[in-house]
């Protein structure tokens, strides 16, 4: 391994660094001073997780058996199946050092992908107006933008195409059942890796097994007969808890 000791004298100066930046720079400090799990390139658990970059989602936290080195993590608003999960996941799976062998996606309530659509007209705006900022190539995909929030194209439709570009979902039971199906039938994933499909209850702070791809040609859909996610974070109604069923 390659240290970086002596490779950062240009990036010491903190006096402009943002407060929260600072600190958590500090508590590094106390944490290095003791640090005593060194350890190679590996995944010890041989487990890829797929979730959303939010910020209640603290894996180690979630999942107190977790260690350094344990999992490999895959982070996205929203935890969505996407081209750039499908290469990162790649290169856990073949680069010989990982070789991870199974993959869990975690999605969960009170999801920020869950409120883009309540923010449609500010989203493709502030999309214009920042790359209105940009190049040439920023200035085509602003016209395209703009064809979107035209009066020439109906709102549901406008609506379908913002969802192909963030991907944003009502119910993540529904999405996260959506992923699992897209990513095993996605070209670089081998058949034999399982997929499990979680949800995390940010009011409750459980993580609820919803769907399993085994790899086998068939997925056990399960959601939980005794999940009810909690009514604030999930949204207006709780969804109706399924029965288990088998799904080709």
């Amino acid at each position: 391994m390659t240290g970086v000791e002596g490779r950062t004298q240009f990036a010491n100066d903190t006096s402009t660094m943002h407060a929260d930046v600072q600190k958590l720079l500090n508590a590094n400090k106390q944490w290095a001073e003791g640090f005593d799990k060194p350890m190679g390139l590996g995944v010890k658990r041989k487990l890829s997780v797929i979730t959303c970059m939010d910020s209640r989602l603290v894996l180690s936290k979630i999942m107190p058996a977790l260690d350094i080195g344990d999992i490999e993590m895959i982070r996205n608003a929203g935890g969505r199946v996407t081209p750039d999960v499908l290469r990162s996941l790649f290169v856990a799976q073949e680069v010989p050092e990982l070789s991870t062998r199974a993959v869990m996606i975690i999605h969960h309530t009170d999801c920020g992908a869950q409120a883009v659509m309540r923010h449609h007209d500010y989203m493709v705006n502030r999309m214009k107006e920042l790359l209105g900022q940009w190049n040439i190539l920023a200035w085509v995909a602003q016209v395209v933008i703009s064809t979107w929030s035209s009066i020439f194209l109906p709102s549901f439709i406008r609506k379908k195409l913002l969802n192909a570009v963030f991907r944003p979902f009502s119910d993540p039971i529904d999405s996260v059942k959506e992923d699992v199906g897209l990513l095993r039938h996605a070209p670089l994933m081998p058949s034999n890796i399982p997929i499990y499909g979680m949800v995390y209850d940010v009011l409750t702070g459980k993580l609820h097994h919803i769907i399993t791809s085994s790899g086998e040609g068939k997925s056990l859909v399960k959601n939980s007969q005794d999940y009810v996610p909690g009514s604030a974070a999930y949204g207006a109604a709780p969804a109706t808890p399924a029965t288990y069923k088998t799904a080709a």
